[in-house]
């Protein structure tokens, strides 16, 4: 699984209104709320980084929602690189 790779990234990406922000997995709107999962991604947009990655690492992007249907989805991919879900 790797960002913003979703089939339907995009088409989703362009569906949102308001103050949400893409789901890095999907694209879909995302509310920034209590609970709501950040991972980083790295390497340029080419994969997930592991929890508390820091600016300093290569390819460093940021942190990117997760919506709800996408953590409970992923949730062993999440706990394997170090995020409490």
């Amino acid at each position: 699984m790797r960002p913003f790779d979703h089939k339907n990234y995009h088409r989703n990406e362009d569906r949102i209104t308001g103050d949400d922000s893409p789901c890095v997995v999907c694209g879909k709107g995302v509310k920034d709320r209590p609970g709501v999962l950040w991972v980083c991604v790295v390497d340029g947009g080419a994969t997930y980084g592991v929890a508390g990655t820091s600016e300093g690492d290569a390819g460093y992007m940021g942190y990117f929602p997760v919506g709800p249907t996408c953590t409970k989805k992923h949730r062993v991919f999440w706990r394997g690189l170090g995020y409490a879900v």
